[in-house]
């Protein structure tokens, strides 16, 4: 069965698609079929000669214009400076991160914030709000000091030679490479060039949907936010002002928090895999070879076939704990994606957006109006990139340290 590509609401999409059998023709992209998350065990353990991964991301991936063997060659750049940006560096590179968006996020609230009749700061597009701070971050944290000086960054990125990485910031992708040039990475200037241009481009497009939704749950729950906050206060008379990776491993109530929301609003069709030989599913269904399958794991967290969508109260401590221990954990969490598909950067990109949410959380309260109404959370809208139905958010300037 097909279901139409203009779906605005998320859960009017998993329910058709539970009402179909739960898996559908989404003609998105072409021969795209949609499967239940109940189904991800069964599909998810074939071997790659029967689904292939590399295969699916290139046919998304309209981006890149290599050819294969230069994409596996790029994504093995881009898996290596993930470790190293996830691993070897992520000490340093946080507590940098937490010092340039700290700036980059009070420079957007008092540029282009406006002031409410109830004197509250509306920012009318978060999602704005936070590409803008992303990736101001991005260009920094890929290109150092010394080469964001240069007038048009992004024109040069095209054209970067290995004999020019002297950025002299240990905190940045090009002097990171420049470390380790010879060694993991090779002289292909156009390779290595576009490595560096997809992962600015990865900071600035997949973490703002994913904060935004953090912050509107937020927003949505009081008592939720008051927890987050006076967890700060601990972790600030511990650590002071600064956020390093020793103060974020002892946020475990946002860190939970996190969790749970990025589950919440989790795709409903991504993990995209191409078909080599058709596959029966266990209900009976066939997915024809040629076949561009993904999976929906919105419903997964979302959708109770006997009370319909629930956007019940977030217990993070609660539900993250029973998500982490479940006996198919493996397939579980997969925000970042599953197998040799994911992503290489996602203990770094953890680690900073526990970043920008602490630093708001010290620095202002986040509220879905400003009139005083009983906060409710909008529900959510897209398949691929979830987010919420509202773009509006309100922020009251706090100073947390006046509190402790």
């Amino acid at each position: 069965m097909v279901l139409p590509t203009e779906f605005f609401s998320t859960n009017n999409f998993c329910t058709q698609m539970a009402k179909l059998g739960n898996v559908v023709y989404y003609n998105f992209l072409p021969k795209n079929i949609v499967i239940s998350h109940k189904f991800v065990s069964e599909i998810y353990s074939l071997p790659s000669n029967i689904i292939s991964t590399l295969k699916g991301q290139i046919e998304t991936d309209k981006a890149s214009v290599l050819d294969n063997t230069q994409y596996i060659k790029q994504r093995s750049s881009i898996k290596i400076l993930g470790y190293l940006f996830s691993e070897t560096y992520l000490d340093l590179l946080i507590y940098s991160d937490a010092i340039c968006l700290e700036q980059y996020i009070h420079e957007y609230i008092n540029t282009f914030g406006s002031i409410s009749n109830n004197g509250l700061i509306q920012i009318e597009d978060t999602i704005d709000f936070l590409i803008d701070i992303l990736f101001k971050n991005a260009c920094f944290r890929v290109f150092g000091k010394k080469l964001m000086a240069l007038p048009d960054i992004l024109g040069f990125a095209n054209n970067i030679l290995p004999s020019r990485f002297l950025s002299k910031d240990p905190t940045c992708a090009v002097k990171i490479i420049k470390d380790y040039y010879g060694l993991v990475f090779n002289d292909d200037s156009d390779q290595i060039s576009e490595c560096l241009v997809r992962v600015i481009r990865s900071m600035f497009v997949i973490s703002p949907h994913r904060i935004h939704n953090i912050l509107v749950n937020i927003s949505s729950q009081p008592l939720v936010a008051a927890i987050l906050i006076n967890e700060q206060q601990k972790i600030i008379k511990v650590f002071g002002n600064s956020i390093s990776m020793d103060a974020i491993a002892q946020m475990h109530y946002l860190d939970d928090f996190i969790q749970e929301s990025m589950f919440r609003s989790a795709p409903a069709s991504y993990l995209h895999r191409k078909i080599e030989n058709t596959v029966i599913l266990s209900n009976g269904i066939k997915i024809p070879k040629g076949s561009l399958l993904s999976i929906n794991h919105f419903s997964k967290f979302n959708y109770n076939e006997e009370t319909d969508y629930n956007l019940q109260k977030f217990i993070p401590q609660l539900n993250s704990k029973n998500i982490t221990e479940s006996e198919n954990s493996c397939f579980d969490n997969m925000i970042y994606g599953y197998g040799n598909g994911k992503c290489p950067y996602s203990k770094y990109a953890n680690a900073q957006m526990m970043t920008i949410i602490s630093i708001i959380i010290r620095n202002y309260i986040i509220t879905d109006n400003d009139e005083g109404n009983k906060p409710e959370h909008p529900g959510y809208k897209r398949i691929f990139t979830i987010s919420p139905k509202t773009s509006s958010l309100y922020f009251k300037r706090i100073f947390i340290n006046t509190f402790i």
